[in-house]
C-alpha cells in the first residue's frame, strides 16, 4: 500500500502557533527567552521575534504544522511570481 504524504496543517496566528508548541512556558524555553511576559508581547503585537523563526518552524515541521512567514514579520514571494533560472556558465 503506498504511503500518502500528509500536507501540514497551516496555523494562522501567533496565539495558534504559541498553543501548538506547548503554550507561553514552552515556547519561552524553546525560544530561550528571558522571560513569560516576552512571549506574551508577542501574542499582544501578534509578531514573533524574527530570530526565532528557525527554532520555531523547525518544531512545527515536527509536528506537521506550518505558518506564515509574516507572522515573523517577513516578507514572501507574492502568488503568481515566476522566477527564471540562471543559465548555468
Amino acid at each position: 500500500m503506498p504511503k500518502t504524504k500528509l500536507t501540514p496543517k497551516a496555523l494562522e496566528s501567533v496565539d495558534d502557533v504559541i498553543r501548538a508548541l506547548g503554550g507561553t512556558r514552552s515556547v519561552m524555553e524553546l525560544t530561550e527567552a528571558k522571560t513569560n511576559q516576552v512571549v506574551t508581547n508577542w501574542r499582544s503585537l501578534n509578531r514573533f521575534a524574527a530570530n526565532t523563526y528557525v527554532v520555531m518552524t523547525d518544531a512545527l515541521k515536527l509536528k506537521g504544522l506550518t505558518a506564515p512567514a509574516s507572522l515573523w514579520g517577513m516578507k514572501e514571494m507574492p502568488e503568481g511570481v515566476v522566477i527564471e533560472a540562471a543559465e548555468a556558465t
